[in-house]
């Protein structure tokens, strides 16, 4: 199945291929290609196309290599984008390269800071306590 690699130490998109051979063997190629023991994944596009990646890098507080796209983010590490179809089956992205491309800001290597931040909501009239991550980051001395 294809797919797209997102590597911000290469400032490179490019197109990869990944296996046909189920959830478990797609989700094996995405841990070894982004070196990731734990993964995590956002929806990018109104069509269900996926960004997957390392869902540590950034609250290890060490530099990595990073990029925000369309505004969002930062993202750490390499990062692939899947597509899903309405019945949540994996499948190539809809969203053409040259566009991921186009909205990719490579921001070299950084030192992240993840800071938690509790706050009551209502939803559906029920209160509770939600807690989300603000990220702050600091780009590294070149040498």
């Amino acid at each position: 199945m294809r797919a797209y690699l997102i590597d911000p130490s290469l400032h490179r998109v490019s197109d990869i291929e990944l296996r046909d051979g189920g959830e478990q063997e797609l989700l094996k190629d995405i841990h070894n290609i982004i070196g990731a023991e734990w993964l995590d994944h956002c929806r990018i596009s109104d069509r269900g196309d996926e960004l997957w990646c390392d869902d540590q890098v950034l609250a290890r507080g060490g530099p990595c290599f990073a990029f925000r796209l369309r505004g969002e983010g930062p993202f750490g590490g390499k990062c692939i984008i899947i597509g899903n179809d309405r019945h949540g089956n994996a499948r190539a992205p809809v969203v053409p390269l040259a566009m991921i491309e186009n909205d990719c800001d490579f921001l070299d290597e950084i030192v992240p800071q993840v800071f938690w931040v509790e706050e009551q909501v209502e939803r559906f009239g029920k209160k509770f306590t939600a807690i989300k991550s603000v990220i702050t980051y600091s780009r590294c001395q070149k040498k």
